[in-house]
């Protein structure tokens, strides 16, 4: 058989292909709106594992790698298009929208007794009275129960978000409405402590100009790479990442990032990242003051 022959055999298993991939993709459409209703995930691996298990079944040995290869970039063309229709109808995009609210002028503010916390309910807000606690556990109840508007708690003493302040964030289900930096002198040393403003409902307040969310990963390398280069290729400076232990096999990851969550854009991008990781939390949209 020539050349020319072999090509044109080929040509016909392409058309054919070609077919079954448009039928395909179609299926994956409508698996990624469902998914977005439901809040799920994009990314499972399981699935991806045993699609590749069972094709590979009875392949030349010479062939598995090419096949597992050859599925590896279909699935990645098929979460990538999932990702569109995904991010139309997360809930996570929803939510967002549905928290901007109007700044607030006058709030009540939990907090524990001390001189830089009051300042921090200050920058946040114009008129802040400040309700003292001896401890977080009781800040947060005071927020949690309705006691107070807002809670402030330290979030960063200089080496990136507080793993513990975190977990209080995330066990509580808060929402991060702004950060606030003040600068402590220890041994004629200046040192930059930060704080989170807290909120018991998903608030966004106009001037927000960061947002962070947290990702579980498997704790392998390379995890990070996929959503550290979407933000990068949407032109999103990452201002934050730090990573905590979830286990022996998981990892949190936890990202800040510059941007208007106003835009579509952005809305569109956070969704596909909710639907990249199989635990996924946007702590907030907030300004952070410097």
């Amino acid at each position: 058989m020539t050349i020319d022959e072999l090509r044109k055999k080929i040509d016909e298993k392409d058309d054919a292909l070609s077919e079954l991939f448009a039928e395909r993709m179609a299926l994956c459409k409508e698996i990624g709106k469902i998914k977005a209703e439901e809040n799920k995930a994009i990314n499972v691996s399981e699935r991806e594992n045993e699609i590749i298990v069972r094709v590979a079944k009875n392949k030349p040995e010479e062939l598995i790698k090419y096949v597992a290869l050859f599925y590896r970039n279909m699935f990645s063309l098929s979460k990538a298009y999932q990702s569109e229709f995904y991010a139309e109808n997360a809930l996570v995009g929803k939510k967002i929208s549905e928290s901007v609210k109007k700044n607030v002028v006058s709030a009540t503010v939990a907090a524990r007794a001390g001189a830089e916390e009051r300042a921090v309910a200050s920058s946040a807000f114009p008129v802040a009275v400040v309700t003292e606690f001896k401890n977080d556990d009781g800040i947060v109840k005071a927020v949690k129960s309705g006691l107070c508007d807002f809670a402030v708690l330290p979030c960063d003493e200089g080496d990136g978000f507080m793993s513990d302040t975190l977990e209080k964030i995330i066990e509580n289900d808060l929402s991060v409405v702004g950060v606030v930096d003040c600068e402590r002198s220890s041994d004629g040393k200046a040192q930059k402590i930060g704080y989170a403003v807290l909120a018991a409902t998903p608030t966004i307040f106009a001037g927000a100009d960061r947002a962070a969310v947290v990702l579980e990963m498997k704790n392998v390398a390379g995890s990070l790479l996929l959503p550290v280069s979407r933000l990068a290729g949407a032109g999103l400076n990452v201002t934050q990442i730090k990573t905590f232990a979830d286990g022996r096999f998981k990892t949190l990851a936890f990202i800040e990032f510059e941007c208007d969550v106003t835009q579509t854009e952005t809305l569109n991008l956070i969704a596909e990242l909710s639907g990249s990781s199989e635990k996924f939390r946007f702590l907030g949209a907030y300004k952070h003051t410097l």
